[in-house]
């Protein structure tokens, strides 16, 4: 074989593998868009496919954030039927459960085991799991959060 032949052969190898990738990045999402566009789905058609989300706060002193917290979580633009809000007061000494309950969310009080966010987050997985509460999508923030209100929605 001649060393033109080798480069040739090379050279075409290197164009079919950069075309086969460039139309895979051009024709998936196009392919994808098309689909998407020949079966418009009516607003309660696409809420009911909607997953329902639980958003665990895990808090540990936080009385003087919650409430902005929770209230920025309730104000998203999500289905409300799809969207619960668990703050889990951790060791708390102040009002932080009281409070996140008066801003609208679901408040569950740790005292036992370790402090810690680790140990918070399993904890409240264990008791959301024995309460029966399954959602499809865990989300977990912090209490100083302050979240957009198209979070979910994207």
């Amino acid at each position: 074989m001649s060393v033109i032949f080798v480069a040739r052969l090379a050279a075409a190898i290197l164009a079919a593998y950069a075309t086969f990738w460039a139309l895979y990045v051009v024709l998936v999402p196009l392919f994808g868009q098309l689909r998407r566009s020949r079966s418009p789905m009516t607003g309660a058609q696409a809420r009911q496919g909607t997953p329902a989300v639980a958003v665990i706060v895990p808090s540990h002193d936080m009385a003087a954030v919650i409430v902005r917290c929770v209230q920025s979580l309730r104000a998203m633009r999500y289905p409300a039927d799809k969207l619960r809000v668990f703050v889990v007061a951790d060791h708390c000494t102040d009002q932080t459960a009281a409070l996140a309950e008066s801003a609208g969310a679901t408040t569950f009080t740790r005292d036992d085991g370790p402090p810690g966010k680790t140990y918070t987050i399993a904890w409240t997985l264990d008791a959301l799991r024995k309460s029966g509460i399954r959602p499809d999508v865990y989300v977990i923030t912090d209490a100083t959060a302050h979240v957009e209100p198209g979070f979910l929605a994207a």
